[in-house]
């Protein structure tokens, strides 16, 4: 019996366990430790973000899409369907006759024509064949021009449809076919040497850039860009086609001044972001998406910091610098400055074809007025000053003088470089 229970009383654990019971114990502190850790974590970076919004909503008065939506004003509703018929009327002569590309062939040339981007010649439309294409494409429009030379009401109608925008995407189409239509009959004008009313037109095209700034979705914005170089073609032509003074007044170069902040679009751009916060997420994708949103805010912050020194720095070396930035965050933050942050800056860098196309537009102009005074262009741009214009701009993306050369009866005005996303701005007056 006493062997027994001398036994049973020297019977022990395998070494191993208390072992394993030690490490349960450190793991489960561990865990504890990084819990607490994790989610004070969280509050503090939300706090920041929270922080951040709010500097946000000083500095800019919004912070997401909702705070830019127009409210709809009266009397809306019947500029709305004047709005509405117009562009019907545009979607029937469209399938009647064809896309826009016509009018891109207009402003930029008959090879814009070819969709299959060809550079031969021999499969390029004539001058002559092109002026069929015009005529007959004008014809159609005539109904739509006459309801919007009507529509005295048109901004309130737009305004109310920009509304409605995210319940119907296909009404930027519509803002889109309204804006090359404008551009377009201002051309038109300008070839027959009816300068005042292609004068009235080109401005017509200006209060719809004006009026499409209201409104800040980044579709929107890339539209009125467009339409913003699709006039700066027009006023090439404006010029080209006659020998006086175009009676454009103050209003023209107003109305490009007015939206040439890339600024403003970048900060349109982040609103879009933070109203893209997903709802509903775990707690840990939450802390995620804070630490990218506080990433991306920063070097958003800095694009900004970098366009209010415009353009007295160049601008490209510090987007440049920007992105590559962001694209090194790739495997520390996920997507969202990687991904966003690149596009910010590429946006931007068409962005600036309208502070771009503003200042050649104000020298373009400026010349012209000089030879109407001295009977010839000038040899050097310095003769414009301070006569006709107070001082020479400067290329705000790269931070240089335009480029200027006297041709014959005529001039060449142009860039000396480009954003390497964006085509060469570029005017070239005949006489």
């Amino acid at each position: 019996m006493h062997s027994t229970t001398e036994k049973s009383a020297t019977k022990s654990w395998p070494p191993f366990i208390p072992v394993l019971i030690r490490l349960f114990r450190v793991l489960v502190i561990l865990v504890v430790v990084l819990f607490v850790g994790y989610h004070i974590a969280d509050q503090i970076l939300w706090r920041q973000l929270q922080q951040q919004r709010e500097v946000f909503r000083a500095r800019f008065g919004a912070v997401d899409f909702r705070d830019f939506v127009p409210k709809p004003v009266e009397p809306a509703r019947d500029a709305g369907r004047i709005y509405g018929y117009a562009t019907h009327l545009i979607d029937k002569a469209n399938e009647a006759h064809g896309d826009w590309s016509v009018y891109e062939a207009l402003v930029m040339g008959p090879s814009m024509f070819d969709k299959r981007g060809s550079r031969d010649d021999a499969t390029l439309p004539t001058a002559e064949e092109l002026d069929v294409k015009v005529q007959e494409k004008m014809a159609a429009l005539a109904p739509a021009f006459a309801v919007l030379r009507e529509a005295e009401g048109l901004e309130q109608g737009v305004l109310m449809h920009f509304s409605e925008l995210g319940k119907r995407p296909a009404e930027l189409e519509h803002m889109r076919d309204i804006a090359h239509c404008l551009a377009a009959k201002a051309i038109v004008e300008a070839r027959a040497g009816r300068m005042e009313s292609a004068s009235a037109w080109l401005e017509a095209g200006n209060k719809f850039v004006a009026l499409l700034g209201k409104h800040p979705t980044l579709a929107v914005h890339m539209i009125r860009v467009g339409l913003v170089k699709v006039n700066f073609g027009a006023l090439q032509h404006v010029l080209n086609a006659t020998s006086s003074m175009p009676d454009l007044g103050p209003a023209y170069l107003e109305t490009l001044d007015r939206i040439a902040d890339p600024a403003t679009f970048t900060r349109h751009m982040v609103s879009e972001a933070w109203n893209g916060w997903p709802a509903g997420e775990s707690h840990s994708t939450r802390l995620q998406y804070t630490m990218q949103l506080l990433k991306m805010g920063e070097l958003t912050d800095r694009i900004l910091v970098t366009l209010k020194d415009s353009p007295t720095t160049n601008v490209a070396a510090d987007l440049q610098k920007i992105e590559h930035e962001a694209i090194d965050l790739n495997f520390v933050l996920y997507y969202y400055p990687p991904i966003l942050i690149p596009a910010y800056v590429r946006a931007v860098e068409s962005y600036f074809d309208i502070p771009i196309c503003r200042d050649l537009s104000t020298i373009a102009l400026s010349l012209r007025a000089y030879k109407i005074a001295q009977g010839s262009y000038p040899d050097d741009l310095e003769e414009l000053v301070p006569r006709h214009v107070a001082s020479l701009p400067v290329d705000p993306y790269l931070g240089v003088p335009y480029r200027y050369e006297r041709i014959g009866d005529g001039f060449r005005l142009w860039r000396a470089g480009a954003p390497p996303r964006s085509r060469e701005r570029e005017i070239h007056i005949l006489q």
